[in-house]
């Protein structure tokens, strides 16, 4: 879960809406929905949600200075964590806002970025990958 109770304005188009949340201390990301999806949730401006990204859509990048790539969520942060498993590590990236943004990769990946605690890192997710929930 990236947040509970953030705040979300929404952008009405005429297939889709983009939610666009402003929660933590400024702390933004983009969410592109359905525009059904908005009505029966009955999300509306300023309403307050909850946003997951499944853990295997996050991509992290090292290095990454703002590039022009597609994906609407480029969130700058520090590896909190980075538990490897037998297969796959859970690698936890901490934001200055106070969110937390995990991955899942493969623990040759975690290898080859280097990634261990304190090291700064950039998680990548589409819009269409974030699902809006709402009590």
């Amino acid at each position: 879960m990236i947040g509970a109770g953030l705040s979300f304005s929404i952008s009405a188009y005429a297939i889709r809406n983009e939610v666009r949340s402003i929660g933590i201390r400024d702390f933004t990301f983009t969410g592109v929905r359905l525009a059904t999806d908005a009505t029966s949730l009955g999300l509306e401006r300023d309403s307050t949600a909850f946003a997951l990204v499944k853990a295997s859509s996050v991509l992290v990048l090292v290095d990454f200075d703002r590039h022009k790539i597609s994906a609407r969520n480029c969130i700058a942060g520090a590896v909190s964590a980075a538990v490897k498993g037998a297969v796959n590590a859970e690698v936890e990236i901490s934001v200055p806002e106070g969110a937390k943004i995990v991955s899942i990769m493969t623990n040759d990946s975690a290898d080859r970025l280097g990634l261990a605690v304190g090291k700064p890192a950039t998680a990548i997710f589409k819009g269409a990958s974030v699902i809006v929930g709402v009590e």
